[in-house]
């Protein structure tokens, strides 16, 4: 995926939070754009019309989600069916770091500004195979 950077500097307009930071969301909570936030209002909207818990709101919500995984798709050049959508992020490490075939002495880098869920995945993994973890110390470079 290449994004010329005027593509780059046109996405980070809708973050005004933003505008003066250099930004590397690791999946916890963040600034959203308004049309995200607008995005999430009218989904509840439309839930709320449907009816919540009902078999319309389960197949909206399906039509949703294939949309969403076509739309990143077709921006990474990639097959819908290659798009994982999880319920947060945690889950979406998770199932990496547990398809891995880790072996005794295998080594892992993470940031001292890990997730919480990420860092119990790793202790955890560190316990069964006896792997690795270094921590890189990033905490202190961080934005004001």
């Amino acid at each position: 995926m290449n994004h010329h950077p005027s593509q780059l500097s046109n996405y980070q307009q809708n973050f005004p939070a933003l505008a003066n930071k250099i930004y590397f969301n690791y999946g916890g909570q963040g600034p959203m754009p308004e049309a995200s936030l607008q995005a999430i209002y009218q989904s509840y909207q439309e839930i709320q019309n449907i009816g919540p818990f009902s078999g319309k709101a389960g197949i909206w919500v399906e039509k949703q989600v294939a949309s969403v995984r076509a739309a990143i798709a077709a921006e990474l050049g990639v097959s819908p069916d290659t798009i994982t959508l999880t319920e947060d992020v945690t889950v979406g490490c998770n199932i990496p770091l547990w398809g891995i075939d880790w072996q005794a002495g295998d080594h892992i880098l993470l940031s001292d500004c890990e997730h919480p869920g990420i860092i119990a995945t790793i202790e955890e993994i560190q316990r069964r195979f006896k792997i690795e973890v270094s921590t890189c110390p990033i905490m202190a470079t961080l934005n004001e």
